[in-house]
């Protein structure tokens, strides 16, 4: 009797592992926010082993996360930029009561950039709405989804289309027709000019989209006790990335772990 509970729960887990694989590879979230960046698709099933192989191949996976850092950090470096100007815009504000000609329009065109109305910076609401979306993402969980997402740079997108995060787009010739793609569907897996182009809309999708307002929300937490920033601290807020859930954020949660991403962390952005 014991045994034969014990080989029906084996099987029930694997049979659960079975679905979560597949569940995993063919997801397809549909996110809300900017049309241009808003659907994400999973890496392929078999990008999952194909993460595991390659724990063993240091190598390639140093290369990876080399070439990715330096367009992650430029990025972060550029977004600490911007919110060091937002915050010597918002003290002259307070002190002075306006805002220099050109400075006026910066800041209409980065409320702009970030999907903050203009007019909701004429109280404090606003500004928190704008700052909590004007800042960086931390290296170790960019580098962890393009991992996953590009399998480690060798999905078709990523090399064909530098494309390492599964962004969508929806204009004919705009990226890479999916080889699975549904009939009567239209979207393309958006094509790059660049690494950096990829990287940068990435952090923008997590930096405006309503579904990353808990991301968000916990980063300006962190800010506000002066804590330390990192992808672990995070990691929860960037599940609805994928369908999975959890099950996604566990995965991306290894991944920073196994890998000891979080080292990349300590960049001094404005260094």
């Amino acid at each position: 009797m014991l045994k034969e509970q014990w080989v029906y729960r084996v099987v029930l887990v694997c049979l659960c592992l079975v679905a979560g694989f597949i569940a995993y590879g063919n997801g397809r979230l549909l996110l809300l926010g900017n049309p241009d960046t808003v659907i994400i698709e999973t890496a392929p099933t078999n990008n999952i082993h194909a993460l595991d192989l390659q724990l063993a191949d240091t190598d390639s996976t140093d290369t990876f996360i080399q070439e990715l850092l330096t367009h992650i950090y430029q990025v972060n470096r550029d977004i600490s930029l911007q919110r060091q100007r937002l915050l010597r815009a918002r003290e002259q504000l307070e002190q002075q009561g306006q805002l220099s000609a050109t400075e006026q329009q910066w800041l209409k065109q980065i409320a702009a950039d970030y999907h903050v109305d203009f007019a909701a910076l004429n109280n404090h609401q606003g500004w928190q709405t704008l700052l909590k979306r004007v800042n960086t993402v931390p290296a170790s969980l960019a580098l962890a989804q393009a991992a996953n997402e590009s399998a480690w740079g060798q999905s078709r997108f990523a090399r064909l289309g530098n494309n390492y995060f599964g962004q969508w787009c929806y204009n004919q010739g705009c990226g890479i027709v999916p080889s699975q793609r549904k009939p009567g569907r239209v979207h393309e897996v958006k094509r790059y000019e660049s690494t950096f182009a990829s990287v940068q809309e990435y952090v923008h999708n997590l930096n405006t989209n309503v579904a990353y307002a808990t991301f968000r929300e916990l980063r300006a937490k962190l800010v506000a006790q002066n804590d330390s920033i990192n992808g672990l601290k995070l990691v929860i807020g960037i599940m609805n990335y994928n369908p999975s859930g959890l099950a996604y954020v566990r995965k991306i949660k290894s991944l920073i772990t196994a890998y000891h991403l979080l080292r990349y962390d300590d960049g001094d952005y404005l260094s």
